[in-house]
């Protein structure tokens, strides 16, 4: 698809040509510029530092910057022709990361700038043009990711440590993050406040720390009989039945037997039929054998299987 860019920067028109995108790692979008003065002569040999944005939902930049899902700069140079090629997505990253960028919400509009003093303190906009089909072979790539990889708020056990988390996955450690950040809007879509939030625009990762997970019964009582009385893990996060919900360890009910002996300590006896007597020894006084009627407390710290650590992370 051809953009014309009629934009200008001093003597200099730019006519851009942005190609198919490579749908293949390393991801980017293939663009092409014809540099020229404003009397339409192709300037050729020459460098140029240039600033891409990919801004998300709008034409125009928010006062935070908050809706751009990515920025990078690129040193441009023509040719004899006065052409340049580059990849939107391999340049050096000023914010974001070209592979989160979320296709399937949003329109999405790129601007393009350029500094010819090439200090990287003097960009100029030349062009905000709306992206109409780009997006969708890098959508349709994120989408069959979703039917057949792994979709926003998955859960997995990691073998790594933290230092070692995967691009595109965060540690299950329960941190806030923004709901207006483009790069956590997939999986705040997914998991909302199941989790916990911290006030207004917020959302809670997870929290997984030292704990078991737990198949949500979903209205199945039978498999979780405690499932109602299950409280939040973090502040504001679900409570009862629902995903994100938290549960003390607890012993199910049971019953002990206490054996009971009475006699002179060294041939011990039992009350006939099971039942309790009041025969005195006469040499303690006591009732009972004292050696053979004694309660112990055994056990750890808490109740658990055999176990090995795993750091859970949870997909973007």
């Amino acid at each position: 698809m051809i953009y014309k860019v009629l934009g200008l920067l001093g003597l200099l028109v730019l006519v851009v040509s942005m190609g198919e995108v490579f749908a293949q790692a390393p991801q980017a979008i293939p663009f092409s510029a014809a540099v020229r003065n404003a009397n339409g002569v192709l300037i050729p040999n020459k460098a140029f530092l240039a600033r891409f944005t990919i801004i998300d939902g709008s034409s125009i930049i928010n006062v935070d910057s908050s809706n751009i899902a990515y920025r990078e700069t690129q040193t441009v140079a023509t040719n004899n022709q006065g052409l340049f090629v580059i990849n939107i997505g391999q340049g050096a990253v000023a914010k974001g990361i070209f592979s989160n960028i979320n296709w399937s919400v949003n329109s999405k509009y790129v601007q393009v700038e350029i500094d010819t003093t090439n200090t990287g303190g003097v960009y100029r906009v030349i062009s905000t043009q709306q992206l109409m089909s780009v997006p969708y072979a890098l959508n349709a790539r994120k989408a069959d990711s979703a039917i057949n990889g792994v979709p926003p708020g998955t859960i997995v056990a990691f073998g790594g440590d933290t230092a070692h988390v995967p691009d595109g996955w965060l540690l299950c450690d329960g941190q806030s993050l923004s709901t207006s950040e483009v790069k956590y809007k997939s999986l705040y879509a997914a998991i909302g406040t199941n989790w916990g939030s911290t006030s207004t625009g917020f959302f809670s990762l997870p929290y997984t720390w030292g704990l078991f997970l737990r198949g949500c019964t979903n209205g199945h009582p039978s498999s979780d009989p405690d499932a109602k009385n299950r409280t939040q893990v973090q502040t504001n996060g679900n409570t009862g039945d629902k995903v994100g919900s938290f549960q003390l360890d607890s012993y199910a009910s049971h019953t002990h037997g206490i054996r009971l002996e009475y006699g002179n300590g060294t041939s011990p006896s039992y009350p006939p039929g099971g039942t309790t007597s009041t025969v005195t020894n006469d040499k303690t006084g006591y009732p009972f054998n004292k050696a053979g009627n004694s309660i112990s407390i055994e056990g750890g710290n808490e109740t658990r299987p055999k176990n090995i650590y795993v750091n859970y992370i949870i997909k973007l």
